[in-house]
Order: C-alpha cells, then structure tokens, then sequence
C-alpha cells in the first residue's frame, strides 16, 4: 500500500512541473529589424546555366506573419538570420509561389516579448526555363555577383505547430 501511494505521490508531482506555466526569463529584451531585399530567389552551383523568368502573379504585395514562441534573448537573437529564411520559405509556401519579389522582411518584438517575423512582397514563379545560349553569357556573372554569402542555412524547429501565424494580402 505504501508504494502504491508513494508512486501515486510522484506521478503527481511529476504531472504538475509540466502543466507550470513556462517563466518569462528575466534578461528578456526587446529587438526590432527591417531588412529589404536581402534573401531574393537565386540558384546554387551551376554546372550548365539555367535561364529562366520571373512571372509575377498578383500586381499587388502580400503579407505574411508568423510569432515565434520564443522569447528575445540575446541566444534567440543569434538565430534571427534562420528564423527570417523559415519564415520566407512558409510565405511562398503559402501563397503557391517560388519567390516573392522585390521582399521586405521585418522582425519586431512583440508587446509579450516574442519575436514577430513579417515577410512582404510580390509572389512570383520561374517560367521559361532554358539553357543558356551565347546571347545569354552576360547573365552568368550576375550570379555570382549576387549570390555571395553561401549561407543556405534553414531552421525549422521540430514543433512548426506552435507557431502563431497570420496570412493577410495588404495592397501598399
């Protein structure tokens, strides 16, 4: 009897840590950023040039948000640069694009002291996809002009469900 009640006794003190509500940290601080145009849509390594369009599909800007369940830290602050690309890549996603032109992206602080990521621009997809031709060569180094970070790097945390995400087309 008495190590059913102790195991009862641990179980429930076990049961009630996890249903606490999480602590908001005390070095909690708040962040805020706008970037414009630094993650356009670009190939990696070329072996044989690939040409292709862009074709705007809506004259007119969207915006897409999501509120990560993170507070800001100066550890969350680091992965800022990741959060920014996942969320991108969700915006496409969710309005059936390859990229979004001419994108803004803005990362604020939350009035609960989450970061809120906010990606804005035109969705477009690639169309006309051909080899490159000799009247094409002066294309080629634009790529590599372009595309100089090499950092393709995407997080996607394990639980995408907690994120808190809002789909709205604004016309700016």
């Amino acid at each position: 009897m008495k190590k059913i009640l102790l195991v009862s006794l641990v179980a429930l003190a076990t049961t009630t840590g996890f249903a606490q509500k999480v602590k908001k940290p005390e070095n909690v601080s708040t962040y805020t950023e706008s970037a414009a145009r630094n993650i356009e849509p670009r190939s990696g390594v070329i072996v044989t040039p690939v040409i292709a369009d862009m074709q705007i599909l809506r004259q007119e800007r969207v915006e897409y948000s999501e509120t990560l369940p993170y507070y800001v830290t100066p550890e969350i602050v680091a992965f800022v640069p990741s959060f920014k690309k996942t969320v991108f890549f969700h915006a496409t996603d969710s309005f059936k694009c390859d990229a979004l032109a001419a994108s803004l992206i803005d990362v604020v602080t939350t009035s609960e002291g989450f970061l809120k990521i906010t990606v804005t621009g035109y969705p477009a997809k690639y169309v006309n996809f051909r080899n490159a031709t000799a009247d094409d060569v002066w294309m080629v180094p634009m790529h590599q002009l372009i595309d100089n970070s090499h950092n393709n790097d995407i997080f996607i945390p394990a639980d995408v469900t907690r994120f808190n995400v809002t789909n709205t087309e604004t016309q700016k």
